[in-house]
């Protein structure tokens, strides 16, 4: 996941440099946010769990482990959520090159992706109602993961209809001026 991250933002490294240049609207302000709010909870993620590796036991911070472990746990259920929002803000890019009839099963998938997010209780391991997390080991692999996509799926889902109605909003707003 490390190395995704680093490639997608060399690959972005100009944005950058334009954070403090231009004018904010609501749609720039809100993925300056998402973005800002997503490398935080990975450099969350990144640092507790150099912190509850065994690796570095000669740094004396063991005492840091149960902490580390709920910042962790959170910090990479938020960085799950906003990289689907992340990525939903920029799925209108990719909704061009599919066909219209698309859309219905997309609702149905993220709506499904829904279910598995409260299902598997999401959002308890992000705010830590829920400070211990259980895995199915009885799932297939696959299945896992395809879960995980669908899951996301309505992340991006609702990232991309969020944007809609922010670029809407905005439109609206500059009609009437």
């Amino acid at each position: 996941m490390l190395i995704l991250v680093l490639i997608h933002n060399y690959l972005n490294r100009r944005w950058y440099g334009t954070i403090f240049k231009g004018k904010y609207n609501l749609l720039r302000f809100c993925r300056t946010l998402i973005i800002l709010a997503l490398l935080i909870s990975f450099i969350l993620t990144g640092v507790s769990g150099f912190i509850m590796s065994d690796e570095f036991e000669f740094l004396n911070i063991r005492s840091l482990v149960w902490s580390a472990r709920l910042i962790h746990l959170s910090s990479s259920y938020w960085s799950f959520v906003l990289m689907g929002v992340h990525l939903g803000f920029h799925w209108a890019v990719f909704v061009k090159f599919f066909p219209k009839y698309l859309k219905y099963p997309a609702v149905i998938f993220s709506l499904y992706g829904l279910y598995l997010n409260i299902k598997s209780g999401v959002f308890d391991y992000m705010f830590l109602v829920n400070q211990f997390t259980f895995f199915d080991y009885d799932k297939s692999w696959y299945a896992a993961i395809f879960e995980n996509i669908l899951m996301l799926g309505f992340w991006t889902f609702t990232g991309y209809y969020l944007s809609k109605i922010i670029l809407n909003y905005i439109s609206r707003r500059v009609r009437k001026n």
